[in-house]
């Protein structure tokens, strides 16, 4: 989970999928979604890229930092969460999870067995959203009063509402983008899209975009995570973590 202040850096393969089908004509973007960038280029001046491997996995696609700056925390295919040493130049194993990992299969089926869950360490109790396709990023607000989650094969982002919130346990769509994702794929063998991140309000107004145009592996964009200004960029399918460190 990533705190965003007012403001949400989203970067979901829901938005990669928008930006493959539609090349790179960020108006096209605007028009479909029905909404206006603004400042889109504040972020143009991230030159310093940089790519951190991982041996042996791909798809290192959420990132996550601890409360002492600690990471980034992910989760790779063969089911690890890997945590980055910064000060070791080096990915430790952490912990392990499933390694159910095909999501080009869950979602063609249309499966609806992905959940989102909240875990108490004081009572020990686990609150689950359940019925979600393919559930890919989560992103909580400042104030924790509500949490997002890209329910991806819906390509579309769900808004939960939390205590202390009076709407709590409400589910909203913050956005909804109007296409078929199942009849995607077949696309992604002709169309050469580049990889695109976009800065959200906790409304959904796009306030900012940061697109890679050179197409040096940073098309299978599944996260943007912003800390200490720099972006560091997740993927499903890519062997590495992706850094841009902000120049200013």
């Amino acid at each position: 989970m990533s705190h965003f202040g007012s403001n949400l850096f989203l970067t979901t393969f829901t938005i990669l999928l928008l930006s493959a089908l539609l090349s790179t004509d960020h108006s096209k973007i605007v028009s479909l979604l029905s909404i206006t960038y603004t400042n889109k280029d504040s972020y143009s001046n991230h030159d310093d890229k940089q790519v951190i491997p991982i041996v042996g996995a791909v798809g290192p696609e959420s990132l996550a930092f601890d409360p002492h700056s600690g990471g980034p925390y992910t989760g790779v295919s063969d089911g690890q969460i890997i945590k980055w040493l910064e000060n070791e130049r080096r990915w430790i194993d952490f912990a392990v999870t499933s390694t159910h990992r095909n999501h080009i299969s869950v979602i063609v089926s249309g499966d609806r067995t992905g959940r989102l869950m909240k875990y108490n360490p004081q009572s020990k109790e686990t609150t689950v959203l359940q019925n979600l396709t393919f559930p890919n990023g989560v992103s909580l607000s400042k104030d924790g009063d509500f949490i997002l989650v890209a329910d991806t094969t819906n390509c579309r982002i769900l808004k939960l509402w939390l205590e202390p919130s009076s709407k709590s346990g409400m589910v909203e769509a913050l956005i909804e983008l109007p296409f078929d994702i199942t009849k995607v794929y077949s696309y992604f063998a002709r169309w050469g899209g580049n990889g695109l991140a976009v800065r959200l309000s906790g409304n959904g107004d796009v306030l900012e975009a940061l697109e890679d145009e050179s197409r040096n592996g940073w098309k299978a964009v599944s996260e943007v995570e912003e800390r200490d200004g720099n972006l560091w960029i997740g993927s499903i399918r890519t062997p590495f973590v992706g850094v841009q460190r902000n120049s200013r």
